[in-house]
């Protein structure tokens, strides 16, 4: 996670009240050759709005997109690009931009790393199963699509403006890279092998996540009402940091229904009490960036009915254990769970 990072930053689908300020920044992050049509980018948030997703800062401000439709070709043309296939098993991205004032800040990079995580975990865009994601690009960004996990396929045969563009892509079956982009770009480097074992070792130490029900009731929380400890995911092996001390604000607040009633929770997850029973919460603001590592449901209805703003469910990005709390659509508000994580001293 960029250090740069606006610390207010979130990600939410465009609205079609939003597509004009998005075309606002396509106009100014292109040249004019380059820029789509106000027409072309309401029509891509009318068939795909899952497709065109929004980097915010808080309150709802847009600052950066990305938007996509689909095709059937395993391989960009100005046809594949032109029309949009609702059964279509290739993301065609169309444009990423940022304001000017955010940029060189790692906005870019994190709205495209939540592109590429949303679509792996839910690749039912349209009436087919999303295989890939395909895009073109000048030579310049190409480093950022490779630090992404995007591969580079060859040179477009698409026209558009007096520059060559290249094509790259993403297999969505493949696996995910098991290390950091830092020590995938090590393992080509020339660190000498046992300094490079050492860090790769390094990275599998995974600290052991003490349980909520061993603490006092004070233990956890310092002076100013924050988490006194790392929060971990409590799942043994795993223990990846979830959020950091101090990240989070203690709150008692009424439980919530993680999992259907007639599912049992994974291991080692305890089962909530009933709603409206209070419980311990850690309240986490404004957006995910808080967060060392999480991960989100697709959206889903509220269990306190079809009205209510749907809801994600939280998990460990590394391992999926989960649930271990919940947020609104689009919130700025994300609650874990005390009892269901664990706790580093």
């Amino acid at each position: 996670m960029s250090p740069n990072l606006p610390q207010d930053l979130f990600f939410d689908y465009v609205t079609a009240d939003e597509v004009g300020l998005a075309h606002e920044i396509e106009q100014k992050a292109f040249p004019p050759e380059e820029v789509g049509s106000l027409e072309a980018f309401k029509k891509r948030q009318a068939v795909a709005p899952k497709l065109f997703l929004g980097a915010f800062t808080a309150p709802r401000t847009l600052i950066g997109y990305a938007n996509a439709t689909l095709a059937n070709s395993s391989t960009l043309t100005h046809e594949s690009m032109s029309e949009h296939d609702a059964n279509g098993t290739s993301v065609c991205i169309h444009s990423l931009a940022v304001i000017a004032s955010f940029r060189r800040r790692g906005v870019a990079t994190a709205l495209m790393e939540e592109y590429i995580r949303q679509l792996r975990e839910d690749p039912q865009v349209g009436g087919a199963v999303v295989e890939r994601i395909l895009l073109i690009c000048h030579e310049n960004l190409m480093k950022l699509y490779e630090g992404v996990g995007f591969v580079l396929k060859g040179r477009s045969s698409v026209v558009h403006g007096p520059d060559p563009w290249f094509e790259m892509g993403i297999d969505l079956a493949d696996s995910v890279p098991p290390y950091p982009e830092t020590l995938q770009q090590a393992a080509h480097s020339s660190i000498p092998p046992n300094i490079l074992a050492a860090l790769t070792s390094s990275s599998r130490n995974r600290p052991t996540a003490r349980p909520y029900a061993s603490f006092g009731s004070s233990e956890l929380v310092s002076a100013e009402g924050e988490n006194a400890f790392d929060i971990l995911c409590p799942r043994s092996g795993c223990g990846s940091i979830i959020l950091k001390a101090g990240a989070g604000k203690l709150r008692k607040g009424p439980s919530f229904e993680l999992e259907p009633t007639d599912r049992t929770p994974p291991a080692p997850l305890e089962r909530l009490p009933s709603p409206p029973t209070e419980i311990s919460w850690w309240l986490v603001t404004p957006s995910p960036m808080a967060f060392e590592n999480i991960g989100f449901s697709r959206p889903i209805n509220s269990s306190t009915g079809p009205s209510e703003p749907k809801i994600k469910l939280l998990a460990c990005a590394e391992c999926d254990l989960g649930a271990f709390g919940w947020s609104k659509e689009g919130g700025t508000e994300f609650w874990l769970a005390a009892s269901r994580v664990g706790y580093r001293e």
